[in-house]
């Protein structure tokens, strides 16, 4: 390096020194955002469940065996839950209560809420066989079923 090149660099790193100084300096947090960032940073998220077809189609025969429910009231308790179908959107839900009620498992019928028009999702006494015969984890099923059931689409 040339003697004009290095005094160059003396000299920015001269000028440099108060603006890094500075900004070593801690700065004060105040408590109350100390508090905040500390309750955050320990909060445990909950795992999103992904589920494949063979699992959903129990599960949402297990959950409307329990209470019928429309189909926006169904995916928002999934969605509460933190349960999603593997690889699909939401609509894929509706394509699967579809088929339950094509294959006869679930019944339907429209009724008026705040002004719409709901299709309710009711499972028959087919949907009730088909449960009872499924190879599905049980034991899951009733853990998964119980954290949809649990979600208030009201608000109350």
């Amino acid at each position: 390096m040339s003697e004009d090149a290095k005094s160059r660099m003396e000299q920015m790193l001269r000028e440099a020194a108060p603006i890094l100084k500075q900004q070593d300096r801690a700065v004060a947090v105040p408590a109350h955002v100390l508090a905040k960032l500390q309750a955050a940073k320990e909060k445990k998220f909950p795992a999103i469940q992904i589920l494949t077809t063979k699992e959903m189609e129990p599960l949402l025969l297990k959950v409307l065996a329990k209470r019928s429910m429309d189909g926006v009231e169904l995916i928002l308790g999934l969605e509460k839950a933190h349960i999603q179908l593997k690889d699909a959107s939401e609509g894929v839900i509706y394509g699967l209560l579809s088929k339950l009620e094509s294959a006869g498992h679930l019944q339907t019928e429209w009724r008026e809420q705040g002004g719409r028009m709901m299709k309710i999702y009711r499972v028959t006494e087919a949907g009730r066989g088909l449960l009872q015969t499924s190879q599905a984890d049980a034991t899951q099923m009733d853990a998964w079923s119980a954290k949809i059931l649990a979600f208030d689409s009201t608000g109350a």
